[in-house]
């Protein structure tokens, strides 16, 4: 009962949610062609808004997927080409202007992740990222945010039944690069699955055992 009503909740945010993008739309078009230097710090505000805006949105389609999976409903990825090193960045952006005291370092990536393409769900690769950069803010006062990134590869092929859907996704894509749209589907069939691992580490005040044990219960925060 308590995941429907937030569902509710959530479904009710995206009016006023939305009326405060347009309005920033509004202000975004009104400083496009100005050259002033009080109008460039509006500007960088109202795209720092921007992205706050669907940081929020994200939150509420995720506080709505809650709500249809309590009920029986299961969530299926949305497969697309992403470039990840635009992605990682835009999410650091996000929080970094958010929070200047505590810088976001981003220690090491795989170099197959850097100006690469990777197909997965962009909207989830975003929210964990958001995620993980949140709550390490949010307790860290002092030190850095250090993001380590690297692409893990599985020594068994995909599964039968994910494999077909995810080719059937990404069929709809463009070509990219050298490869066709046929070479993307049997990338999903014939070659090993990649898992992508992303580590945030922080210098904030840590958790302890006992409550270690109690993070992933539902509905539980320490």
């Amino acid at each position: 009962m308590r995941l429907v009503w937030l569902g509710n909740v959530a479904h009710d945010l995206r009016t006023p949610l939305q009326a405060f993008l347009s309005e920033l739309e509004y202000l975004h078009d009104k400083t496009a062609e100005s050259k002033c230097e009080q109008t460039e710090n509006i500007k960088c505000s109202i795209k720092q808004l921007e992205r706050i805006s669907i940081f929020m949105n994200m939150t509420i389609n995720r506080s709505i997927d809650f709500t249809k999976v309590s009920t029986g409903i299961k969530l299926t990825p949305s497969i697309e080409s992403t470039n990840f090193a635009e992605t990682l960045d835009w999410a650091v952006d996000c929080m970094m202007n958010s929070h200047t005291s505590v810088p976001i370092v981003i220690s090491s990536i795989s170099e197959h992740l850097t100006n690469n393409q990777i197909y997965t769900d962009k909207q989830w690769l975003l929210e964990n990222l958001l995620c993980l950069l949140s709550n390490s803010q949010k307790f860290t006062t002092e030190g850095e945010i250090s993001i380590r990134c690297s692409l893990q590869v599985e020594p068994k092929p995909l599964a039968s039944p994910a494999a077909t859907t995810a080719a059937q996704s990404v069929d709809e894509l463009t070509s990219f690069g050298d490869i066709e749209k046929g070479d993307v589907s049997r990338s999903f069939t014939e070659q090993p699955a990649s898992m992508l691992r992303i580590e945030v580490e922080d210098t904030g005040i840590g958790i302890s055992h006992e409550n270690q044990e109690k993070l992933f219960k539902p509905l539980i925060q320490v």
